[in-house]
């Protein structure tokens, strides 16, 4: 229990040191995929649809789409290799950052960006096929390693999942595949950084080398990475627990005001949120970076770079907070006009259920 409690004040503290950099990493990469990257793959989507004459698409017509627009299955294919591609350039770009701002190293963001994409264009192909394995069949099924937005435009939809929890005959093979997913997920955790920061191996050899890493080790990783969870999940959820009780106090006392201070504690929840999101994607992250072994922070030398660095850190966390005001003020604004009737009228679109 002590080493436990000694984990998470040490992970807490690594992400408190630096809070404001990884709030404005996270959220803006947030921001540029639920903005740009996946409205403009769900518009794809439909003009597909819509160029081949095909109303919607769903698991009840998939197949039979696919049969008869052959050209279609070949564009799904492709559009689902480009997402995967995505996703890794996400994932080593969030790791290459981890990796700087704990050691304290110096590169500009077009610069790591930059190597993201050539980590990406430079994976083995056997290597590369594994990999959109592992993006599609390990980590939606694991769920306890890394969630993206743009993994679920991939994966099996939540309510086709809970429609096959209704038929009891099938509930072997679904646990089956959730056990075999979350065994593979904490056995191969540091296949992802291996793939980045260690090009020379062979894909053999590096599935041999992330192996070996994990043996021995497959329940004290699953339990740290199942505390971080635990906790960030626990502080979410006092936190909204705190609120609910507090606008159930304005609802009765304070009525003329109730409205107000409900936008209001919408506002504080939104961002409660975006910072606890931003502590689980780095805590987990920073944990398989260690676990690898290319995080080796030096605490002597972030004292020293901190000491120099006063204003510039006051200006991140200044930059940190005006963006996290901003989203929770933005997520307010729709809340307040989709309860007061103001959406009732806007046009609607029909998206496919799986995009």
């Amino acid at each position: 229990m002590r080493r436990l409690f000694r984990f998470l004040k040490a992970n807490f503290q690594a992400f408190g040191r630096h809070w404001s950099v990884y709030v404005l990493l996270v959220v803006s990469i947030n921001l540029v995929l639920t903005s740009l990257i996946v409205p403009g793959l769900t518009w794809g989507v439909n003009r597909l649809l819509v160029v081949n004459g095909i109303g919607y698409l769903t698991y009840t017509n998939f197949v039979s789409v696919l049969t008869k627009h052959p050209l279609v299955l070949i564009s799904l294919v492709l559009l689902v290799l480009l997402i995967c591609g995505l996703v890794y350039i996400q994932m080593a770009f969030l790791f290459r950052q981890i990796k700087r701002i704990q050691e304290q190293t110096p590169a500009s963001q077009w610069q790591l960006l930059k190597q993201s994409g050539h980590d990406l264009l430079t994976l083995k192909p056997l290597t590369m096929l594994i990999m959109i394995g592992y993006f599609l069949l390990i980590l939606p099924f694991g769920q306890i390693i890394f969630k993206s937005v743009l993994l679920n435009k991939v994966t099996i939809p939540a309510f086709i999942i809970q429609d096959m929890w209704t038929t009891p005959k099938i509930w072997g093979p679904i646990i089956l595949v959730y056990t075999l997913a979350l065994i593979l997920s904490i056995r191969l955790i540091t296949f992802l950084p291996e793939t980045i920061f260690n090009k020379k191996l062979s894909t053999t050899r590096l599935l041999q080398k992330c192996w070996q890493m994990t043996r021995g080790r497959f329940w004290r990783l699953l339990i740290k990475v199942g505390v971080l969870a635990t906790a960030i999940t626990l502080v979410g959820v006092l936190s909204q627990l705190l609120l609910f009780n507090l606008q159930r106090y304005y609802d009765q006392n304070l009525l003329h005001y109730a409205l107000l201070l409900a936008i209001l504690n919408l506002f504080i929840l939104e961002i409660i949120s975006q910072i606890l999101l931003a502590m689980s994607i780095v805590m987990i992250l920073q944990l398989i970076l260690k676990q690898a072994g290319y995080l080796v922070p030096s605490e002597t030398r972030v004292k020293v770079i901190l000491k120099h660095r006063s204003l510039r850190i006051r200006m991140r966390q200044g930059a940190a907070m005006l963006l996290l005001i901003l989203v929770a003020a933005g997520v307010d604004l729709y809340d307040y006009a989709y309860l007061e009737g103001a959406m009732d009228n806007r046009t609607s679109f029909d998206f496919p259920p799986w995009c």
